[in-house]
């Protein structure tokens, strides 16, 4: 129902990721790795893209207008960018599963949200993250953020619905 609301298609296996599309949230290696996936899904990252001038990343516009070119280059129709939503919470519960790959973090909010929400979580090993809210791989899978291994862990609960279910 929510994804008939959010006009997102029924039967495609959604990955989401919530943040302003800055490097340090690690989209460019989230792009490469899905580029490579041979399964259907659709990405959908919610957050901003591009900022106005009195706002306090302005200063990034620049980089993330490259991360939105390369992220449709190389994603195509297989990639929405939402833009800043005030109900990322129906997003989340809509997703079939959420990855956060930043290179550094506080702490991870959009990581809790997703939780709450019920969505597996794909985390990067940061600081901040093991030992605060997870059981390694057991209610949260930990990732070295690498290609590869992001695809096999995508891989592994797209075809396991029980496991997505459990973590």
């Amino acid at each position: 129902q929510l994804r008939h609301e959010l006009q997102l298609p029924k039967d495609v296996f959604i990955i989401i990721s919530v943040g302003y599309l800055i490097e340090r949230k690690g989209y460019r290696s989230v792009f490469e790795a899905l580029s490579q996936l041979d399964i259907p899904f659709l990405y959908l990252v919610i957050g901003d893209y591009l900022v106005s001038d009195d706002h306090y990343l302005k200063y990034y516009n620049q980089e993330m207008k490259r991360l939105f070119e390369l992220g449709k280059h190389l994603l195509k129709d297989k990639l929405v960018f939402t833009g800043k939503k005030s109900n990322v919470d129906e997003y989340l519960k809509s997703a079939d599963i959420f990855i956060l790959n930043s290179l550094q973090e506080g702490f991870a909010n959009a990581v809790l949200e997703s939780m709450a929400c019920g969505l597996p979580v794909i985390v990067k090993n940061i600081e901040g993250v093991e030992g605060y809210f997870t059981i390694r791989n057991r209610n949260i899978i930990i990732s070295s953020g690498e290609s590869e291994e992001i695809i096999g862990y995508l891989k592994k609960l797209y075809y396991d619905k029980n496991l997505r279910k459990n973590i």
